[in-house]
């Protein structure tokens, strides 16, 4: 399917809309995902499952990944980093996170 990211600009509330084929127009794929100071929004999608990463800038940068799953958009936990920009790709069976650190360090981690 086709899939976007993005946020109301009055609210911050973070949300996926997923292309009707049928009606042509985008419907929101489960409930708001996130309210905050949303940053670098990515989608990726593995074995059927989607995944969206962000980051919250009012909440020191900290690097969210969540699953939509039965309707819902739920935490996957253990990722505790903090970044200015993030980018979640599927390849195989496994997520793949490129994180740009938020200290200022010119560098990238995956």
């Amino acid at each position: 399917g086709i899939y976007v990211a993005l946020t109301d600009p009055d609210a911050s509330i973070l949300k996926v809309l997923k292309l009707n084929l049928k009606t042509n127009k985008f419907e929101q794929l489960g409930g708001n995902i996130h309210i905050g100071y949303i940053v670098s929004p990515s989608l990726t999608t593995s074995n059927g499952q989607i995944y969206i990463s962000f980051n919250d800038f009012n909440n020191k940068n900290k690097v969210y990944v969540k699953k939509y799953e039965n309707g819902n958009w739920i935490n996957i936990e253990g990722l505790n980093v903090n970044a200015s920009s993030t980018n979640i790709k599927a390849y195989g069976d496994k997520l793949y996170i490129a994180l740009t650190p938020s200290s200022g360090a010119n560098v990238s981690e995956v």
